[in-house]
């Protein structure tokens, strides 16, 4: 059982590793190299707004003097606040208007492997042609793998965050 509860921890941590903002990102202005922004300072968190209409909440971010430098869209299981700030702080946007919406639920099936045990104990006695004989007692102990079935069922949002900074006046 211990197994099965390392390899589920080692599935999730290597999921939880994922950054689909970070993957998904596509910049429209390069903040590096592009002078006369506001960049998010080193260590500073961006401003966050969750939306219900990011296509309207970023013309009114627009419209207050703000520039879209980059976007991020994808389908899939709910990302963390964290990796959108992960994903402001590297490209220094100092606002990030976001949004999810649920779209549908997936049975996953995969198959983890588990070691099996199986001892056998045998014990008789062994007959002498000339007649007498002796006790015997013989214990083997064999470790096979034996497939195991989990099943989960995953969550999917569609995500999009829209990345900003404004301009140095």
């Amino acid at each position: 059982m211990r197994i099965v509860i390392a390899v589920l921890t080692a599935a999730f941590l290597l999921t939880a590793c994922v950054n689909s903002y970070k993957q998904n990102y596509h910049p429209y202005v390069d903040t590096q190299s592009t002078p006369n922004l506001e960049l998010l300072p080193e260590g500073a968190k961006p401003t966050l707004y969750k939306s219900a209409n990011v296509k309207q909440d970023v013309e009114n971010a627009k419209a207050k003097g703000y520039i879209v430098v980059g976007e991020a869209s994808f389908n899939g299981q709910l990302e963390s606040d964290d990796n959108i700030v992960t994903q402001a702080q590297a490209v220094k946007a100092t606002m990030v208007i976001y949004s999810s919406t649920y779209t549908d639920t997936q049975t996953v099936t995969s198959t983890m492997y588990q070691p099996s045990t199986t001892t056998t104990v045998s014990s008789g006695k062994i007959n002498r042609r000339g007649g007498g004989g002796a006790d015997y007692k013989e214990v083997s102990t064999s470790t096979t793998t034996v497939p195991i079935p989990v099943t989960e069922q995953v969550r999917n949002f569609d995500q999009n965050a829209v990345f900003l900074v404004k301009p140095v006046k």
